[in-house]
């Protein structure tokens, strides 16, 4: 029995038992010294894992002086704490705001009006410049129309002047037609003094073809088919647009005399105008045959087989003209309107003088017996 109690005893004083946490503890103490007894009060115990909580003076509050608050403060909370932290003015709404300054949005403004204004203008200008555009259409189809009109006068004028040219029965009637009338009516007169024209009519036009002759443009090349199957050419100036006048002498290629009957009699002393062709040749001989001071030219002519040589001075004026003339046409057979001169005792047998370049064609553009 008496192991049975000290058992009991032990299991007595190991045994737990529940702590009251709201009983009033004294925590009054006394501390025992070799000479005097101290007895002094001991501070609440602080459980771990809490923070002693402190007043406004920093002083320690009891448990009836807690408040409960939620996680986050008040307003009333934030208004009167004096401590202020500068992050707390930016949130997620104010991230990538850019303030701009008024100046700046004033000339985005000023450069946007500016724009607007520009493009009014410009839309009024390119309605301006339209309405010019359509003028200067119209313009330019009335003038068309014009140019138009003035060709078919032109070409009625043109077929109109080559009929009555081929109709004329006599000189006085052809000099209707002709240009250059005062001067060319004694040479017409010549011409025809053994058989007056003979009128011919035109069955059809085969060309008509505007020419620049030097600095004349109103020249115009006709090639018509006549009633006896013939074919013909004729050049027609254009004085105005109901006037236009043949050239006769290119039209029958007026020579002084014929050309066979200079070329074969080449009388001494004579001095004649002729309607040419000339090319270069090296028919050096007789009084003509110093190669290195003359210039050698083969003339012919239109309907004939006769050949003439005129000689004259290189390093003259006239030479250097009719050698630029030459290169002007590329080596190729030229027509000039020569005068040509047969000097007394002349031993050559083909040779003549050349005088004087008239004209570099078989036309004269003007009437060298006017001023």
């Amino acid at each position: 029995m008496a192991k049975d109690k000290e058992k009991d005893k032990g299991k007595a004083s190991v045994e737990l038992r529940p702590v009251d946490e709201d009983a009033a503890v004294d925590l009054r103490m006394v501390r025992l010294h070799e000479d005097k007894v101290e007895e002094y009060v001991e501070l609440p115990v602080v459980k771990v894992g809490q923070a002693p909580l402190l007043n406004k003076m920093g002083e320690p509050v009891g448990r009836e002086d807690m408040k409960t608050r939620s996680q986050e403060p008040d307003v009333g909370a934030l208004i009167e704490s004096e401590f202020y932290d500068t992050e707390q003015d930016w949130d997620m709404a104010s991230i990538g705001k850019i303030v701009v300054p008024w100046g700046w949005t004033a000339l985005v403004v000023l450069i946007f009006t500016a724009a607007i204004i520009w493009s009014l203008v410009q839309v009024g200008k390119s309605e301006q410049r339209r309405r010019e555009v359509e003028k200067e259409a119209l313009v330019f189809m009335e003038l068309d129309d014009q140019d138009e009109l003035d060709a078919e006068a032109t070409i009625e004028t043109i077929e109109k002047v080559a009929h009555n040219y081929f109709d004329s029965r006599s000189v006085d009637e052809l000099l209707r037609y002709v240009r250059h009338v005062d001067r060319v009516k004694p040479l017409m007169e010549q011409y025809y003094a053994d058989a007056p024209p003979a009128p011919r009519r035109i069955k059809e036009f085969l060309s008509l073809d505007p020419v620049t002759i030097g600095n004349y443009a109103n020249f115009w090349f006709v090639s018509c088919l006549l009633d006896d199957g013939s074919e013909t050419q004729i050049l027609v100036e254009v004085i105005s647009e109901n006037v236009g006048k043949v050239d006769w002498e290119s039209h029958v290629t007026y020579q002084p005399i014929p050309w066979d009957e200079f070329a074969k009699r080449r009388e001494g002393g004579y001095t004649g105008d002729f309607r040419v062709l000339a090319e270069k040749d090296n028919f050096y001989s007789h009084e003509f045959a110093d190669s290195e001071s003359l210039i050698c030219l083969r003339l012919t002519t239109i309907g004939s087989a006769e050949v003439l040589y005129g000689y004259v001075e290189r390093d003259g004026s006239l030479g250097q003209r009719i050698s630029e003339q030459l290169e002007y046409n590329r080596g190729r057979s030229s027509p000039m309107l020569l005068r040509l001169h047969v000097p007394e005792n002349l031993q050559s047998p083909r040779g003549v003088v050349i005088w004087e370049l008239l004209a570099p064609r078989w036309v004269f553009l003007e009437n060298p017996t006017e001023p």
